[in-house]
C-alpha cells in the first residue's frame, strides 16, 4: 500500500503555518511478488520513483519487462539464485529505455532472452537492453540469453550502468555476423564493470565483450575465461573505443584469426593494468593483437602459454604501443612479440621476455633486448602448468633493479627448485 500524505491535525488557524513549513511527505513503498502483484512486470507498473519491487524467490516465465527510473527491482534475498526470469525464447528479458542512474536491479538470473527482428530495439540484447539507460546492476547471472545482431546477455547503447558482481555465461550472438556474445557497448556508452565473470560466451567478434563507436568501458577485476569467436577477440574486442581493463584475467580464450584474449583496432586507445592472459588462442596474437590507431599501454600484465604467440602489432596508419614491467612467456607457438611491419614496433621497458616458441626478443624487437632494462630470464611462476603466474620468491622479476615489480602478480610461493627439462615437455603443458 501506497501512504501518499500525513495528514496533520492542529487547530484551526495554525494549519497555513504548519502546511508551509511540513510540506506533503510520500514514503517509499515495497511491491511485493507475487504477494501484492502476480507478476514482475505488474510490480514495476505498480511501483513510483523510490519504491522496491521485492520479488519472491521462484521462476518467473516474463519477457520484454520494461524498467523505470526511480525504482529498486530486488530478489527476496538479493542473489542471482533466489529469482530466475525466463523469458522462453519469446523476446528479450528486460528493457531500459531511458532509465536513469537511480534505478536498480539485483539478484536476478537472466535467462531464455532472445532478441530478433521483430523486438525493440531489433537484433540486440538478448538478456537486458539499455538505450541512453544508467541503472545499477547487482548480484545477476546471465545465462543462455541470445541476440541476432549485438550483446547476447546485455545490451549497452549511449548508455553507462554500473555492473558490480555479475556473471555472463553461454551468451550467444550469431557466429555469421554478431558482436559481444555476453556484453556489447556502442555510441559512447562508458559502463563500469566491476568484479564480473565471462565464461564461454559466442559471438562473431568480442566473445565476451564488445565495444565500439566511441564507448569507453572501465572493467576492474573480472575474470574472462572460455570465451571464443571466429574471427577476433575471443574474449574482448574493441573498435574506436577506449577501453581501461585493471586486475583483468585472461584464460583459454579463442579467436580463430587473431587476439584470442583482446582485439584491438580502428582509432582505440586502451589502458591495460595489471592484467594477466594465460593459455588463450588465436591464429595470431593468442594473448593479444592491436592494429589500433591510437596509443595503447600495457603496464604491469603478464603473458604465459599462449598459443599463436604473446602479443601481436597488427598494421595501422598511427600505431602506438607501449609495454613496461611486462612479462611474455612460454608461447606455445608463435614470436614472444609479432609485428607486421616496420611501423608497428612496439616500445618496450622493463621486459622480460623468455621461452616463447617462436623467439623472444628477435624481429622487430630484438634491438631492444638490453635496453630501457629489458632482459630475458625464466620468471619462474608458482605453477605456470596450472595457470597460477605468480612469482617465487627468487624470480628475477620480483623488485628488479631499476625496474621494481615486473608482471601483473607479486609473489605466491617460495624458491623454485630448477629441474632440466625439454622445451617438448614445456609445450606439452600448454595442450
Amino acid at each position: 500500500m501506497h501512504l501518499d500524505r500525513i495528514l496533520v491535525l492542529v487547530p484551526a488557524g495554525i494549519l497555513l503555518t504548519v502546511a508551509a513549513v511540513f510540506p506533503c511527505v510520500v514514503l517509499a513503498a515495497t511491491i511485493h511478488v507475487p504477494g501484492d502483484q502476480p507478476t514482475v512486470q505488474a510490480g514495476l507498473n505498480a511501483a513510483g520513483s523510490g519504491d522496491t519491487v521485492l520479488v519472491a524467490c521462484g521462476t518467473y516465465y516474463e519477457h520484454d519487462i520494461s524498467m523505470k527510473s526511480g525504482v529498486c527491482l530486488r530478489s527476496e534475498t538479493g542473489k542471482a539464485d533466489c529469482v530466475t526470469i525466463h523469458a522462453q525464447g519469446l523476446g528479450r528479458v528486460l528493457y531500459c529505455d531511458g532509465v536513469d542512474n537511480s534505478a536498480r536491479i539485483e539478484g536476478f538470473t537472466i535467462t531464455g532472452g532472445l532478441a530478433m527482428g521483430d523486438a525493440w530495439p531489433p537484433n540486440v540484447g538478448g538478456g537486458i537492453s539499455c538505450v541512453y539507460s544508467s541503472p545499477a546492476l547487482s548480484n545477476c547471472t546471465f545465462s543462455g540469453n541470445s541476440a541476432d545482431q549485438e550483446g547476447g546477455g546485455l545490451y549497452c547503447y549511449a548508455s553507462s550502468p554500473a555492473v558490480t558482481n555479475c556473471a555472463f555465461s553461454g551468451n550467444s550472438v550469431s557466429p555469421g555476423s554478431g558482436w559481444g556474445g555476453g556484453m556489447a557497448c556502442w555510441e559512447g556508452s562508458s559502463p563500469m564493470v566491476t568484479n564480473c565473470a565471462f565464461y564461454g560466451n559466442s559471438a562473431k567478434r568480442g566473445g565476451g565483450m564488445f565495444c565500439h563507436s566511441s564507448s569507453s568501458p572501465t572493467v576492474a577485476s573480472c575474470i574472462f575465461s572460455g570465451n571464443s569467436t571466429n574471427e577476433h577477440g575471443g574474449a574482448m574486442c574493441c573498435s574506436d573505443s577506449s577501453p581501461t581493463l585493471t586486475n583483468c584475467t585472461f584464460s583459454g580464450n579463442s579467436s580463430d584469426i587473431s587476439g584470442g584474449g583482446i582485439w584491438l583496432y580502428g582509432f582505440s586507445s586502451a589502458t591495460l593494468t595489471n592484467c594477466t592472459f594465460s593459455g588463450n588462442s588465436s591464429g595470431i596474437g593468442g594473448g593479444m593483437s592491436s592494429s589500433s590507431h591510437g596509443p595503447t599501454t600495457l603496464t604491469n600484465c603478464t603473458f604465459c602459454g599462449n598459443h599463436g604467440g604473446g602479443l601481436a602489432c597488427l598494421p595501422s596508419v598511427r600505431f602506438s604501443l607501449t609495454l613496461e614491467n611486462t612479462i611474455i612467456a612460454f608461447s606455445t607457438t608463435g614470436l614472444g612479440i609479432y609485428c607486421s611491419d616496420a611501423g608497428s614496433i612496439p616500445l618496450l621497458t622493463c621486459c622480460d621476455l623468455y621461452g616463447n616458441a617462436g623467439g623472444d626478443w628477435v624481429g622487430c624487437i630484438a634491438g631492444q633486448a638490453a635496453i630501457n632494462g629489458n632482459f630475458s630470464s625464466d620468471p619462474f611462476f608458482c605453477a605456470a602448468e596450472s595457470g597460477d603466474v605468480r612469482l617465487s620468491c627468487t624470480s628475477p622479476c620480483v623488485n628488479r633493479y631499476g625496474c621494481g615489480q615486473i608482471g601483473a602478480l607479486g609473489v605466491g610461493c617460495g624458491p623454485t627448485s630448477v629441474e632440466y627439462t625439454t622445451w617438448g615437455r614445456i609445450k606439452s603443458m600448454f595442450r
